[in-house]
């Protein structure tokens, strides 16, 4: 029987790579060190998971490289763009993980029967709810119908810390992609649970939902609501900087 990537992981030097069959992705062992010691997770582990994701849920669209997500360069007054590479319209159902540019991760989504974008933050208490850099990311994978952007951010289930956000990410994006948007709303996830699941399932090459603790469900969900003005021809927000 073949060893699992979380296996290796305790067998293999700090510094060697792991593959992680029978997909073709590629971590680093700091990679899963992150997620098994309570550390913040980097774009790598986000981007691997969505991957999974897309591999197993393929009518999602969006779900790019999150290192797509543009940074302002101070000195030179621009934003930059990895490559320059921008995020891609993406028609719904649609989801994408974002790097907020502040140290933060965040899941935004659509369906295909919804007129907001709704955006989903684990840690909003402490954030800011709207960077900059994550206007533009919003604005371009579904900012393409007229120049307002109706943005849902719906009070779902909050981090006990201050590192657990992108783990958080891919557990809501793996609900919306099994039972839509009122499975994220219901999601009651097992906060002790959700690493060890993560990696279970990057060594077994398939990404399933997260274990959950049953509690009463909610019949009425807080939101905040948040309009984005976009340019009429580039659909970029009007104030990003």
């Amino acid at each position: 029987m073949s060893e699992s990537a979380e296996e290796r992981f305790h067998q293999s030097p700090a510094s060697s790579p792991l593959w992680c069959p029978p997909t073709d992705f590629f971590l680093q062992t700091d990679d899963f060190s992150d997620l098994n010691y309570g550390q913040s997770l980097k774009s790598d582990v986000m981007n691997n998971a969505q991957k999974l994701i897309n591999d197993k849920y393929v009518g999602m669209n969006g779900l790019e490289a999150t290192v797509l997500a543009p940074y302002f360069e101070e000195k030179a007054n621009t934003w930059h763009y990895y490559e320059g590479k921008k995020f891609q319209h993406a028609y719904p159902p649609s989801a994408q993980i974002h790097h907020t540019g502040k140290g933060h991760w965040v899941l935004s989504y659509k369906s295909v029967d919804s007129q907001s974008v709704y955006l989903i933050d684990s840690m909003r208490s402490a954030r800011e709810a709207l960077s900059p850099s994550l206007q533009i990311q919003l604005a371009a994978v579904y900012g393409h119908t007229d120049n307002l952007l109706n943005i849902n951010m719906p009070f779902i289930q909050q981090q006990r810390n201050s590192v657990d956000c992108g783990v958080m990410c891919i557990a809501f994006l793996v609900e919306f992609c099994e039972k839509g948007h009122q499975g994220v709303l219901s999601a009651n996830f097992d906060l002790s649970q959700i690493r060890s699941h993560l990696l279970r399932c990057f060594g077994k090459g398939d990404i399933t939902s997260f274990p959950q603790i049953a509690h009463k469900l909610r019949s009425n969900v807080r939101c905040k609501d948040i309009q984005l003005r976009l340019h009429c021809i580039c659909n970029m927000p009007e104030s990003s900087i």
